[in-house]
């Protein structure tokens, strides 16, 4: 019922524990029309988010990029219409967001998705970030979701450069997203 309660709560707790928040996973990518109400109240939620990590000290807001596909089981990467949709809507949406970002100090990162979807590689990831033009965007790498890509994390860490702010470690099988510990085996 009482939303500052609970982050001075959570924030207290965290510091008793000498736990550093550094970071958060918001938005998950889904589609969204703009204008919707959908897109309206994501946006309203995620400006929540952005307030809720500054009052907490977390830096960082790990975020999907939004996906949009029209054929099932088609990547949207092989359709060049879906492709330019999906970067416009993209832009547009982490637009609406960099006035509060900036206000806050608070950032996103964008993370790299498995190889099924748009933005596996950081040469897309780095012209999303060039298009939403503002400091406090930024890459997330996965190493789980590069690894189903088959991707190389050395090329992907010195391609992204200064715009990898935030890292999701963990390990899979190579064809099931499981964000496994990087030390321990998996089982089948």
């Amino acid at each position: 019922d009482d939303p500052d309660l609970k982050l001075d709560q959570l924030k207290k707790q965290a510091d008793s524990l000498a736990l550093d928040l550094h970071q958060v996973h918001g938005y998950w990518g889904e589609y969204l029309e703009p204008g919707s109400n959908e897109w309206e109240e994501k946006i309203t939620y995620f400006k929540k988010e952005i307030r809720c990590s500054q009052r907490l000290g977390i830096k960082v807001i790990v975020s999907h990029p939004m996906r949009h596909t029209t054929s099932k089981g088609v990547p949207p990467a092989a359709n060049w219409s879906e492709r330019e949709k999906a970067f416009k809507l993209n832009v547009r949406f982490f637009k609406e967001l960099t006035p509060l970002l900036e206000e806050t100090g608070v950032s996103v990162g964008i993370e790299n998705m498995p190889y099924l979807h748009l933005w596996t590689e950081a040469e897309d990831l780095n012209q999303l970030i060039d298009a939403i033009d503002s400091p406090n965007v930024g890459i997330t790498l996965d190493t789980s979701h590069l690894n189903m890509s088959r991707g190389n994390f050395t090329r992907f860490i010195h391609t992204t450069g200064k715009r990898l702010i935030a890292t999701h470690i963990s390990d899979n099988l190579q064809d099931t997203d499981r964000h496994l510990l990087p030390d321990r085996k998996s089982v089948v």
